[in-house]
């Protein structure tokens, strides 16, 4: 008999407008500066970088939209992002959505918990399972 696994149960559909949810948090927190790890088409990027004083975005693949004077976009991994990252940028908000493993969300999670300031946030998508 096969076990059951969580990893053999297919992820439930997303109910949860999480683009609408960082554009209304972020109305009410204006960021200085905001990351978000893992960008793709920049639907969520480009909604919440209008609240943000400096939105920075981090993806392999280039930039699918145009960017504003507040944005910065680095077309490498997450790991060469932190590599290069100046030791004394601090985010008040953070969005981890980049390589969706365990592992690497891990590994993105370690390399900028102690960049958040006090009272900021880190959130994470697609951690299941």
């Amino acid at each position: 008999m096969k076990q059951i696994h969580l990893r053999n149960i297919p992820p439930p559909a997303e109910t949860f407008n999480h683009v609408d949810f960082f554009d209304t948090l972020l109305y009410w927190i204006k960021p200085e500066c905001y990351l978000e790890l893992g960008v793709r088409d920049g639907s969520n990027f480009k909604v919440v970088a209008k609240h943000c004083e400096k939105a920075i975005a981090v993806d392999i693949a280039p930039p699918a939209f145009p960017l504003n004077s507040n944005m910065e976009y680095y077309t490498m991994s997450t790991d060469e992002y932190f590599d290069k990252l100046d030791k004394n940028i601090m985010f008040d908000v953070v969005f981890i959505d980049a390589d969706h493993s365990h592992e690497q969300s891990l590994k993105d999670f370690m390399n900028v918990k102690d960049r958040v300031i006090e009272d900021g946030f880190i959130f994470m998508h697609d951690t299941y399972p």
